[in-house]
């Protein structure tokens, strides 16, 4: 409840203790979701491509099924704690219950299956297949779906009637590739480019300008797990909301990866698995502060917006 609670921390070293007063004074409101700054009736979502799923646990845990499923779910609610609330685990599809338990979300804008590519008719059989096995699990909402990774410009040609296949049958259709906005904005609902969000302010301006209910949102630079929560807070709050992006969807909680040595890339990781769930980290932290700046942004748009239109 609204008012000023107290209390004190103790601090003992060296044979001496010390006694710290502790004040906190908790507010009146409660924090909205977070919404884009260019339209506060729009959601700002974050998306990760996840390495959290039952079958990746039980690699892990010395194949113990049960307790694999407890793990995911205590993954995600701390996921959840921390401002992810999308339920994109690698296995929503196959076991929706986990995510559901944890108080994941399950919109329409939830990446499902991927698009299936081949001769028109088996096209259609496919997307309208996919169709009928989420709406038996969810009820049906028009789920957004991928194929591929960077590609050019000539896949982009090639794969135009698969796309058109699946919008008719109500899918909508994400695209990673860093092509031109025009081809993206004639073809996705989601364009997601691998570059940081303040390279990307013209081309974000440009999409919503075309109107519609697509997402504009980034990835890559720098991939999740940077030991510089500030830096978190920034690449994953203000910068992408001031650049007029309207999501995140960045790569990967990867749990299994402790070695920053490994390779080209760091551990993607930005928190680490263990035997009851996983364990934070500060830039964990610094990206649930990032989508909390937006959420009081969003408050304080929505308290101005009245005033500002002198209504």
């Amino acid at each position: 409840k609204p008012g000023l609670y107290r209390g004190e921390g103790k601090v003992k070293g060296e044979g001496e203790q010390w006694t710290i007063p502790l004040v906190l004074r908790v507010l009146d409101f409660e924090l909205p979701r977070p919404m884009c700054y260019f339209d506060t009736d729009k959601e700002f979502v974050t998306w990760f491509c996840e390495d959290v799923s039952v079958s990746t646990f039980v690699q892990c845990n010395g194949n113990d099924k049960a307790l694999a499923e407890r793990q995911v779910v205590a993954v995600l609610k701390d996921f959840r704690r921390h401002n992810e609330t999308m339920a994109n685990y690698g296995d929503k599809v196959e076991h929706p219950e986990l995510g559901r338990e944890a108080g994941m979300e399950f919109p329409a804008n939830v990446f499902t299956v991927g698009t299936y590519l081949g001769e028109k008719a088996e096209m259609r059989y496919q997307a309208r297949r996919s169709k009928e096995d989420l709406t038996r699990k969810f009820g049906w909402k028009p789920f957004i779906v991928s194929w591929g990774d960077e590609y050019g410009l000539p896949i982009l040609r090639g794969i135009r009637d698969m796309i058109r296949i699946y919008h008719d049958e109500g899918f909508r259709f994400a695209l990673n590739s860093n092509y031109g906005y025009q081809v993206a904005g004639y073809l996705s609902d989601l364009w997601w480019p691998p570059r940081d969000p303040d390279h990307h302010s013209a081309a974000a301006f440009k999409f919503n300008q075309l109107g519609g209910d697509g997402y504009f949102a980034w990835y890559a630079s720098h991939h999740v797990g940077v030991e510089n929560p500030a830096f978190c807070r920034r690449q994953y709050g203000f910068g992408p909301y001031r650049a007029g992006l309207s999501g995140n969807f960045n790569y990967e909680h990867n749990l299994r990866e402790w070695n920053d040595l490994r390779n080209q890339y760091r551990a993607m990781s930005f928190v680490y698995g263990s035997g009851d769930g996983c364990i934070d980290t500060i830039s964990w932290e610094g990206f649930r502060e990032g989508i909390d700046d937006i959420r009081y942004a969003t408050l304080l748009k929505r308290l101005a917006e009245p005033l500002v239109k002198g209504t």
